[in-house]
């Protein structure tokens, strides 16, 4: 039997839905976001960029965004 076809309407209805996990604190959904950050180069003096990933909520905002 073939699948059921999901019609605009479902396909919006997940693009809603609140996915990820939920900070115990502040209740908001947790977010993956890739920070960047700018350094000096002790051998060469050239800026290099270290890439971190951190999960992102409005209660780490300010350590994350300092």
């Amino acid at each position: 039997m073939a699948r059921k076809r999901k019609t605009f309407a479902d396909k919006l209805a997940k693009s809603r839905e609140q996915r990820g996990e939920v900070c115990p604190t502040c209740g908001e959904t947790i977010k993956p976001i890739m920070v960047v950050t700018p350094t000096v180069s002790e051998r060469s003096g050239a800026f290099r960029f270290r890439r971190s990933h951190v999960r992102y909520c409005s209660c780490n905002a300010e350590e994350i965004f300092k």
